[in-house]
């Protein structure tokens, strides 16, 4: 069995230590993902991020006069406990 390959199945393949292939064309700095590398983009490169469409992982609460802004599960645990409408 290569070495690479994990012994035990039951978790999932992980990539070796300094495996990053994905480069930023603005600063070199290396992710091992592009998850990793379009949140890069958009905390360091905002304005290339949305210059170059690169997906955001954020969204923003849609409740009238708020303005909160963060990931998807936040907004959603947000709106859940600051505009429900009663339970």
């Amino acid at each position: 069995m290569p070495q690479h390959v994990q012994q035990n199945r039951c978790y999932p393949y992980r990539k070796p230590p300094g495996n990053k292939p994905r480069d930023c064309s603005l600063c070199q700095r290396s992710f091992s993902s592009n998850r990793d590398l379009n949140r890069h983009l958009w905390s360091t490169h905002p304005i290339y991020a949305a210059d170059n469409h690169i997906p955001s992982q954020h969204s923003s609460c849609n409740a009238p006069g708020c303005a909160y802004i963060g990931r998807r599960d936040n907004v959603a645990r947000h709106i859940r406990l600051k505009h429900s409408m009663g339970s």
